[in-house]
């Protein structure tokens, strides 16, 4: 149980500290990572919306948040890619599990998912 707690405990701190060097520490930094969806959002309905988007009740909600489903998909993979790349020597050599190493930069993009999806459902609501 001991054991447990301490991995928890290490998690914790490694979570918080991807979470301060991320673009969230400034309001204007995480403004800044919520246009990217909205950047690719933009470019997709306008290419879309003549051919698809005609006959598909709520499209543009509908494209949004698959946009921002596959952005998420996108990062998780490479974030943890990039965690299994620099953490490897670290995982090898220690008693932790790996999971801990690969689990603590997911904060940052699950926070981010959670904030789009939310604000997907603020829009869901007021359009009906």
């Amino acid at each position: 149980m001991d054991r447990i707690k301490n991995h928890l405990n290490l998690l914790r701190v490694l979570m918080r500290m991807h979470l301060r060097s991320s673009d969230y520490r400034t309001f204007l930094g995480a403004l800044w990572s919520l246009a990217g969806p909205l950047l690719t959002f933009g470019v997709f309905y306008f290419i879309f919306i003549d051919r698809f988007g005609r006959g598909i009740t709520l499209f543009s909600l509908k494209l949004l948040t698959g946009v921002i489903v596959i952005q998420f998909f996108m990062a998780v993979i490479q974030i943890t890619m990039n965690a299994m790349r620099q953490s490897r020597d670290v995982v090898v050599d220690s008693l932790t599990p790996s999971e801990v190493f690969l689990a603590a930069p997911l904060v940052v993009p699950l926070l981010k998912f959670i904030v789009e999806i939310g604000l997907c459902l603020v829009l869901a609501a007021f359009s009906g």
